[in-house]
């Protein structure tokens, strides 16, 4: 594999013991690199039916909490929302223009919050998706694009460790 940017952060994550403490450091890593403001963590429920909220990074909580706080009582079924949706296709799903997305329910607080846009990566383990990382712009460029598609591309092709990443081995007690 071709040695980039991301191999390192990547390899790092087996050292945090549980797949939301690696996937937070891993957020905050990719996020602080590019110069990101916020970013989100979605876990895939124990019933495998929906995608809860895990965890956000942010460069200014003051700014981001409200976001943060309203995000968590959501939960996305497959192929609903930006987060379903990168569920259902397993690949970075880019939404340009949230504030007149018909289906985005947080668009009051989103706008509150400074943002429009977002990159949601899924994080896929034989096969099937994990997690899903949604990363929001202000305005989204082409340099955030590329260098979301280069973090997919990155996780695809490193083979993490299974015990981090399986969600049958990930505590999942506190998530419905």
């Amino acid at each position: 594999m071709e040695e980039n940017k991301y191999t390192k952060i990547i390899s790092d994550m087996s050292e945090w013991g549980n797949i939301i403490s690696s996937l937070i450091f891993f957020q905050r890593e990719i996020c602080s690199m590019n110069n990101w403001s916020y970013s989100e963590i979605w876990q895939l429920a124990q019933s495998k039916k929906f995608m809860v909220w895990a965890g956000y990074w942010s460069n200014n909580d003051s700014l981001f909490e409200k976001f943060s706080k309203y995000s968590s009582y959501f939960k996305f079924a497959n192929g609903i929302g930006i987060i379903g949706k990168a569920w259902q296709e397993k690949r970075p799903v880019v939404f340009e223009d949230l504030v007149n997305e018909r289906t985005y329910l947080r668009s009051e607080i989103l706008i509150k919050s400074g943002l429009n846009s977002s990159i949601s990566i899924p994080i896929i383990l034989e096969g099937k998706v994990t997690n899903v990382i949604c990363i929001y712009f202000n305005k989204i460029t082409d340099k955030d694009k590329k260098e979301c598609e280069s973090i997919f591309n990155s996780l695809k092709e490193i083979s993490l460790n299974k015990n981090l990443i399986d969600p049958d081995k990930a505590d999942l007690t506190n998530l419905k």
